[in-house]
């Protein structure tokens, strides 16, 4: 049902991408060109805050109904409300993929298993966060 708006999202968080793919060419393609060093700490954030954000901004979506605008605002709150969640999250995503590269002879389990196991463990993190907002907003 939230189709279109997840796909409107998805649209701008690959604009989003594309730009900072475009930075990062053009910091490691021109380093004579001296980038400030805060030019590359705000991409280095900038990355950073986008990847985390996209964890939050789609089940967000699925769980709440709302405009685009208001999505997008109030998902780059809670990613910011939510900032070391959403830093394991993405570490129990990446977890079995670096296990499986370690033990490559057991990784056809190890990949399906560990990322089946880590999406049930983020799907409970996330929610989590969603059911302090709606206590939060029945209390009021």
């Amino acid at each position: 049902s939230n189709f279109k708006m997840a796909t409107k999202a998805w649209f701008i968080i690959l604009g989003v991408y594309a730009v900072l793919i475009l930075d990062w060419a053009l910091i490691f393609s021109y380093k004579e060109a001296g980038f400030s060093q805060l030019h590359i700490t705000l991409i280095i954030f900038l990355t950073l805050a986008i990847i985390l954000f996209r964890q939050m901004v789609f089940p967000f979506i699925a769980r709440f109904d709302n405009t685009l605008f208001n999505t997008l605002k109030l998902s780059m709150g809670l990613t910011f409300l939510n900032l070391f969640k959403l830093i394991a999250v993405i570490a129990l995503e990446i977890l079995p993929f670096l296990t499986s590269y370690r033990y490559i002879q057991w990784a056809y389990l190890i990949i399906p298993v560990g990322s089946a196991a880590a999406l049930y463990i983020n799907s409970h993190l996330i929610a989590n966060s969603f059911r302090k907002i709606e206590k939060r907003r029945i209390n009021s």
